[in-house]
């Protein structure tokens, strides 16, 4: 049986609208301005609005067996791939990169299209874009299968040691790649030039 219960996921404001995603009684949610609205689908796990329309991801489901979903303006869209989970959505010009996991591991989806899996047990919980370099970060395992940090740059992985357990969040700002997320220092956040 599944437990209800309400969870924020993230929020976003646009011209004096705070808009929040998440879940509310096992269905995907997006509050504007306190107001619900409820999308078809489980959870919204990233809200962001993008030339005036609301981008919704996450998933339908089960959360270890779900379907990774994009909602536009409350219209749902089922990401190809199979089971798994949309995390995070950002813009470059008009094109929309969406991070997640899917049966094969690591996913990007550009525009709706998976353009990059890997077959390995990982995942990417943040996406950044910067010119025409992508970056995902999220997790994979070490080969004593303790959880390990992990960087994609146009696909070519790299393990952060800084951090220790994932990527949580990426954010491109003045040349510098900023990643949070759990460290081995007391400073949950580092910076990369790019």
């Amino acid at each position: 049986s599944s437990v209800e219960f309400d969870e924020a996921n993230s929020v976003c404001v646009d011209n004096g609208k705070v808009y929040v995603g998440g879940q509310a009684h096992d269905a995907a949610v997006i509050w504007v301005d306190g107001v619900q609205q409820t999308l078809s689908g489980s959870c919204v796990n990233e809200v962001a609005i993008h030339n005036g329309d609301v981008y919704a991801v996450g998933y339908e489901g089960d959360y270890f067996n779900g379907t990774p979903c994009l909602w536009i303006n409350g219209k749902k869209t089922v990401l190809p791939g199979g089971s798994g989970i949309a995390h995070d959505i950002a813009f470059y010009n008009n094109d929309v990169y969406i991070a997640g996991e899917c049966q094969k591991g690591t996913a990007l989806w550009k525009n709706g299209t998976l353009v990059f899996s890997v077959s390995e047990k990982s995942g990417a919980y943040a996406v950044a874009v910067n010119g025409e370099d992508v970056y995902l970060g999220g997790y994979g395992f070490g080969t004593d299968m303790r959880p390990i940090a992990l960087l994609w740059k146009n696909g070519v992985k790299r393990q952060i040691l800084e951090m220790r357990s994932g990527i949580d969040d990426l954010m491109i700002k003045d040349n510098k790649l900023y990643i949070s997320g759990s460290t081995k220092s007391m400073v949950p956040i580092m910076c990369i030039d790019l």
